[in-house]
C-alpha cells in the first residue's frame, strides 16, 4: 500500500487536489436525495474510513428503502487489494438477489 500511494503521490504536481471533492458546484442541492432511490442497494463502508465515518453508510442504510449494509473490518477509505476478491464476491452476490 505505501508503495502504491507513493506512485499516486509521485505523478501529481498537487496531492491537494486529490481532495477537493467538495469544491464541486452543482445546479441543484442533492442533499438527502439517496432516500429517494428505489432499487435494491449494497452500501460496503470500511469500518476505519478516516474521511468518511461509518456512520454515513449507517445514515445511508437508513434511508434507502431495502438496502443492506456491510461493514468491512480493517478497511478505511481505499479498497485494500487483498480484500478485492472478498468485495467482488459481496458485489456480485447482491447482483444475483
Amino acid at each position: 500500500m505505501r508503495r502504491r500511494i507513493g506512485q499516486i503521490l509521485a505523478r501529481t504536481s498537487s496531492p491537494a487536489s486529490m481532495f477537493n471533492h467538495a469544491t464541486l458546484g452543482t445546479r441543484e442541492d442533492w442533499t438527502g436525495r439517496f432516500r429517494d432511490i428505489a432499487v435494491p442497494v449494497l452500501i460496503l463502508h470500511g469500518a476505519d474510513d478516516p474521511i468518511l465515518p461509518v456512520e454515513n453508510g449507517e445514515a445511508l442504510a437508513a434511508g434507502i428503502s431495502g438496502s443492506k449494509l456491510i461493514i468491512l473490518d480493517g478497511v478505511g477509505h481505499e479498497l485494500p487489494l487483498l480484500r478485492v476478491e472478498t468485495i467482488a464476491d459481496l458485489v456480485a452476490s447482491g447482483i444475483r438477489q
